[in-house]
């Protein structure tokens, strides 16, 4: 071995294995519980990501950012909660090839059924077993993996903005962009796969849902898959 090589002692490397050993065991535990609703641990993410953004809605580049997941694999999921009606794709009036995911009132009330099953088995399999110390160091460990890997912000970097799927690119100017035209984009979906209304929708009713990791905020504390 030389000098710039360091491997791992004892220690190291039984704290590397097991934490290997735990996200192995734990995600696909997490993922049977939901396909028994016939759902799948992504789209529950992203089910997730959507009832917390404002407004419901999230840009499809947002979406694949916020779940660490490649757009290619955003879209696929999307479509297919497209299909089951809990989620619309609307298109930017601004930005044609800009594509919003919008939470449907289906989607929110499907969440709001399939929340309380994730959390007992995320309580059952993880967090009941921890200590509050345990829980804390587990917190700090995700936030400075988070930073180190997908940036200050949280947004993911493994995919660069050139790559699209055909529905959606990024835009310098998203945020004053996405400002301006958020009130008009249910009036005018231009081609969106389900076509909106001409008068804006509801708001959802169902409780917006945070994830389970400690947020600052005065909101019921339900669930998040990735958390």
């Amino acid at each position: 071995m030389t000098t710039d090589e360091r491997w791992l002692d004892a220690d190291e490397q039984a704290a590397w294995r097991g934490w290997l050993e735990t996200y192995r065991l734990l995600i696909p535990v997490l993922d049977r519980q939901l396909q028994v609703s016939r759902v799948s641990f992504t789209e529950y993410e992203v089910l997730v990501c959507l009832s917390e953004a404002t407004d419901q809605r999230l840009r499809m580049s947002e979406v694949a950012d916020r779940t660490l997941a490649t757009r290619s694999a955003i879209t696929r999921t999307v479509d297919r909660l497209v299909a089951r009606g809990w989620v619309r794709r609307v298109r930017s009036l601004q930005d044609q090839r800009g594509a919003y995911a919008h939470l449907t009132e289906s989607g929110a009330n499907a969440i709001a059924e399939l929340a309380p099953g994730h959390v007992n088995a995320v309580r059952e399999n993880l967090i009941d077993l921890l200590t509050p110390a345990e829980l804390d160091a587990l917190r700090s460990i995700g936030r400075r993996v988070r930073y180190r890997l997908a940036g200050r912000d949280g947004w993911s970097i493994r995919t660069p903005s050139a790559e699209t799927d055909g529905a959606d690119a990024d835009v310098a100017d998203a945020d004053v962009a996405d400002a301006v035209d958020a009130e008009a984009i249910e009036s005018n979906p231009s081609g969106s796969e389900a076509a909106a209304p001409d008068t804006p929708e509801p708001e959802t009713t169902g409780p917006r849902l945070v994830v389970t990791a400690a947020t600052g905020q005065d909101e019921p504390v339900i669930a998040g898959p990735d958390r």
